[in-house]
């Protein structure tokens, strides 16, 4: 709930005083998250950006380094390249791989 908020972006909240009973009531509420992730995409201030940042990290998946393909997807290998390697050549680097690939 912190990080993401909800589905409908409300929050309750319990606003209890010493000389008081606890007064209840509904706020709008995104997470620190989504909160994060707008300033960082709306912003036109590189201050802003910045601070944005300090709390991202990039890095690639451990499943498919960086691919977005299935696991299953990179297990086939066409003379020793997977789909991701082959789709990364340039067209004429892949071209003359083709020509090298053996034919049956």
């Amino acid at each position: 709930m912190l990080l993401f908020g909800d589905e409908n972006g409300q929050l309750e909240v319990d606003m209890g005083f010493e000389d008081g009973p606890a007064e209840p009531y509904a706020t709008e509420y995104e997470g620190v998250v989504n909160m994060v992730r707008r300033y960082f995409n709306d912003t036109s201030s590189d201050y802003v950006r910045n601070w944005a940042e300090g709390f991202m990290q990039l890095s690639s998946c451990p499943e498919c380094n960086g691919t977005r393909l299935k696991k299953e997807s990179l297990m086939f290998k066409v003379d020793g390249r997977n789909i991701a390697e082959l789709g990364n050549l340039n067209l004429a680097n892949l071209a003359e791989w083709f020509k090298d690939v053996e034919k049956d």
